[in-house]
């Protein structure tokens, strides 16, 4: 994403996407009354932080510097040329694949310091250098069942329909509880236990029950790669480290994202 600006400061975008990210996925009262979009932009303050500003302006340096091709590498920025505008594009893509990819690995190494026996099997697996990772995989796919990023979905009717009893209006919003579905106790068995094995090779579960990344044709666009990239940053962290529980235990919010507003906090071992 960022490929030819060596001097973006990481600290700084890190502290800056989860403001925005707050600001533009806020969804209330607001959103179901016929109001323009842009007059609930203005009132929830989108567009005012110095942090979005920021934001956009690494967006429309980027933009710029990949208006035209040839590209160095066919990256996100070169795929996304041409489909509306770029640095809109971007900034959508910044907030939303940077916060959400660092709350599921962070969680996850939350779970493997409780887990033990779970870190245990993905440090052998990890060290025996493998060219798949099933226990990575499954660690991950369990991790986004317990603490979905997106712990909420939303959508709207695009014409009058019922859904079971319910009549739905063209232009009706629909909340789908991600987090609730997730761990509703009729879809799955200890749904607040952590098991990675309800992903395993042989395993079989309800696909409607399991939405970390959305469905249907809105599917997240990176959902492989987020996976992926997922089980491989916790397998080189475990590899490394050892994780154990913190004194402090997270306290969770689902606003816009599944956070801690404690902060995620694990206990650190290096091991290498």
């Amino acid at each position: 994403m960022l490929t030819g600006l060596d001097d973006v400061d990481l600290d700084r975008l890190a502290a800056d996407i989860p403001g925005f990210v707050r600001v533009a996925t806020t969804f209330g009262l607001l959103d179901l009354l016929p109001v323009p979009d842009a007059m609930i932009d203005r009132w929830r303050g989108l567009g005012r932080s110095d942090g979005e500003q920021r934001l956009r302006a690494l967006a429309a340096r980027l933009a710029l510097s990949r208006a035209s091709p040839p590209d160095e590498v066919a990256d996100l920025p070169a795929l996304l040329r041409g489909i509306a505008p770029l640095a809109d594009n971007i900034l959508g893509f910044t907030a939303a694949g940077f916060e959400t990819s660092a709350l599921a690995a962070a969680w996850a190494l939350f779970l493997l310091a409780r887990y033990p026996v779970w870190q245990d099997a993905l440090r052998a697996e990890a060290q025996a250098g493998a060219d798949t990772f099933p226990v990575a995989r499954r660690i991950a796919q369990e991790t986004l069942r317990l603490y979905p990023p997106a712990p909420l979905l939303a959508r709207a009717a695009l014409a009058p329909t019922t859904m079971q009893e319910f009549r739905l209006r063209k232009g009706q919003a629909v909340i789908i509880p991600v987090y609730a579905l997730h761990r509703h106790r009729r879809l799955w068995d200890r749904p607040d236990h952590f098991d990675p094995d309800r992903f395993g090779a042989t395993a079989s579960y309800d696909r409607g029950a399991y939405l970390p990344f959305g469905a249907g044709p809105r599917l997240c666009i990176a959902a492989g790669f987020a996976q992926t990239e997922m089980a491989v940053m916790i397998s080189e962290l475990v590899k490394r480290y050892r994780f154990t529980p913190a004194s402090v235990p997270p306290h969770l919010s689902l606003r816009a994202t599944t956070h801690s507003t404690t902060g995620i906090r694990v206990e650190i071992e290096r091991l290498m």
